[in-house]
C-alpha cells in the first residue's frame, strides 16, 4: 500500500516537473525568436503592418 502511493507521488512528481520544463522551454524559445527577430531589425508589429 505505502509502495504504491510513494509510486503515485513519484508519477505525480515527476509529471509536474515535465510540466514546469515545458513550460520554461516555451518561454525560453519565445523570447529567443523575439531576440532573433529583433537583431534581424524586423519586429513581428512591423510585419504586421
Amino acid at each position: 500500500m505505502a509502495d504504491s502511493l510513494q509510486e503515485q507521488i513519484q508519477r505525480e512528481f515527476i509529471i509536474r516537473v515535465a510540466q514546469l520544463y515545458y513550460k520554461k522551454q516555451l518561454v525560453i524559445d519565445y523570447i529567443r525568436r523575439e531576440d532573433c527577430l529583433e537583431a534581424n531589425g524586423t519586429s513581428v508589429l512591423a510585419q504586421a503592418v
